[in-house]
């Protein structure tokens, strides 16, 4: 049960219909297993906590080096990778994704606070299927995350 202030800042930001259901949940839509990579706890388990609320199956890693060995373990369908990161960062993180057979077509998606043009370019030229700037709200992760799980595969 949603306590007053969490039901009613969800419905401020339109993840609740009028009688306080989700409205990010929507029947028939495909589930997927999702890779959420951020050194912030607070971002990993915010994202997380989203994604399976909609029905998806998530891990979580918090550096780069940990995001590739589960990519290779659990096969995600999509990575939302943060770019910096202690250890292993994110730029690195998507070249050997994109270089690593198991993991090279999987769906990155970047989600990050480096919004400017040459981390945008640098995420890119590392193998980024899209980008998105932090402060990311939730409906706008399910959204872009439902659109690339209904796209014809390649």
């Amino acid at each position: 049960m949603l306590s007053g202030a969490v039901r009613a800042r969800r419905a401020r930001v339109g993840e609740l219909d009028a009688g306080g259901r989700s409205s990010l949940r929507r029947s028939g839509t495909r589930t997927a297993t999702i890779l959420v990579v951020d050194d912030s706890e607070d971002n990993r388990d915010i994202y997380a906590t989203t994604l399976r609320h909609v029905g998806h199956r998530v891990e979580v890693a918090g550096d780069g080096q940990e995001a590739l060995d589960i990519a290779t373990r659990a096969r995600p369908e999509i990575v939302v990778m943060d770019l910096g990161m202690p250890g292993m960062d994110g730029w690195e993180a998507i070249r050997v994704l994109r270089q690593t057979r198991e993991t090279r077509d999987t769906y990155v998606m970047v989600v990050s606070g480096f919004a400017d043009e040459t981390s945008r370019r640098r995420a890119i030229d590392a193998g980024c299927d899209e980008f998105l700037a932090k402060p990311c709200l939730p409906r706008t992760l399910i959204e872009r995350v439902a659109y690339v799980i209904a796209r014809p595969r390649k």
